[in-house]
């Protein structure tokens, strides 16, 4: 499994890619910073909770810029290679962090451990089921019980 999630991929490509995935990041986040309404919450242009978000927005937006007059500018035959195989696990561990305050922090990591054992190709499903159980239901209670320490609880 993880072989197939490796490929290769022009540079230049990539490049542009990369330029549009910051450019809509950047405008996306002034467009939040500006309807949040945290410039009318202060009356200095400085000192104001949107300030340094929207100097991040634009920095965004300046090296989607440059990363494409660069693109553009230069042709190049050089390839890379991703491994798709790491992004994808960055990716499920960080749905997790949005699943765990809306199914809890038992169920979540349930399914979080499932998925990455398996994706890690794991074959002995018993012991895959057992661990994916067992981990999150023993954290819980020597972290959330033992402990006093506040975990996500089921849809709240």
């Amino acid at each position: 499994m993880k072989e197939s999630l490796i490929r290769n991929y022009k540079l230049t490509s990539l490049e542009k890619v990369l330029a549009a995935v910051l450019l809509l990041l950047g405008i996306g986040m002034l467009y939040v910073i500006h309807i949040s309404g945290w410039f009318s919450s202060a009356k200095s242009v400085i000192n104001n909770p949107g300030f340094l978000p929207q100097i991040v927005a634009i920095g965004l937006i300046a090296v989607s810029v440059i990363l494409t007059a660069d693109s553009l500018r230069k042709d190049r035959n050089e390839t890379v290679t991703i491994n798709w195989f790491g992004i994808l696990i960055v990716a499920l561990w960080v749905l997790y962090a949005f699943l765990c305050s809306w199914l809890g922090f038992i169920l979540s990591s349930i399914l979080v451990l499932l998925a990455t054992l398996f994706l890690f190709g794991a074959k002995n499903k018993r012991a895959v089921l057992l661990t994916s159980i067992l981990a999150p239901v023993l954290l819980y209670l020597m972290l959330g019980l033992m402990l006093g320490v506040k975990l996500p609880t089921l849809f709240l």
